[in-house]
């Protein structure tokens, strides 16, 4: 059964609503793999997902969607516990140049999985050091139809894209309130922690 199946931006994908998210989040992301590998025609059915989309719809995907330096996110539906998206990544030239977000040396406040619609993506894998560096543990190219399960803890680098890269990507419930992005060479850059976090140093800061 698709997960596509009576979802929409607004009620958002029955299916995945059904699963463990808070009570067992590893389950939860290992059934919701399970159903984005077991999806058939993929493009096809977001491309169906996406014309039956009414008015209010339209809406809430502009509205909660964000141009990132590497790629669009386009919200397709979800509630607080888990999210669906459509990453529709830069052409390569353009992705080569970039060095944030999916170009940077990462992991997530949340563990996800993906499928690739079209195009394809060259990834790295990284091992975290005793003292917080990261190195390289290899290499791969995730080629149309496969898929990629990842914990928030997992830290990775996608290198390079081919000319209209997309991928469906499911997104589990934020473990902590920051992601943690490490520089070129390994070493540790910064955390970037979410608004909620932000929003509480923010009244903090108006404390007399």
């Amino acid at each position: 059964m698709s997960i596509f199946l009576g979802a929409s931006p607004v009620a958002g994908f029955p299916s995945l609503m059904e699963l463990p998210w808070t009570s067992d989040t590893d389950l939860a992301c290992h059934e919701a793999h399970s159903m984005i590998v077991a999806e058939r025609s993929l493009r096809t059915t977001i491309s169906s997902y996406l014309n039956r989309i009414d008015p209010e719809g339209i809406a809430r995907i502009t509205d909660l969607s964000s141009e990132k330096s590497t790629h669009y996110k386009w919200y397709l539906g979800g509630d607080r516990n888990y999210q669906v998206w459509l990453h529709q990544y830069r052409n390569p030239a353009e992705y080569a140049n970039a060095t944030a977000h999916a170009a940077s040396i990462h992991n997530h406040r949340y563990p996800f999985c993906s499928r690739v619609v079209q195009g394809r993506l060259v990834t790295k894998s990284f091992a975290e050091t005793p003292v917080g560096a990261v190195e390289s543990t290899g290499e791969s190219m995730v080629n149309v139809g496969d898929t990629m399960r990842l914990s928030a803890a997992d830290v990775h680098q996608i290198t390079a894209v081919l000319e209209s890269t997309m991928t469906l990507v499911v997104q589990g419930p934020p473990l902590r309130n920051f992601s943690t992005v490490w520089s070129a060479d390994g070493t540790l850059l910064k955390h970037v922690f979410d608004l909620d976090h932000l929003y509480i140093c923010l009244k903090r800061s108006f404390v007399i």
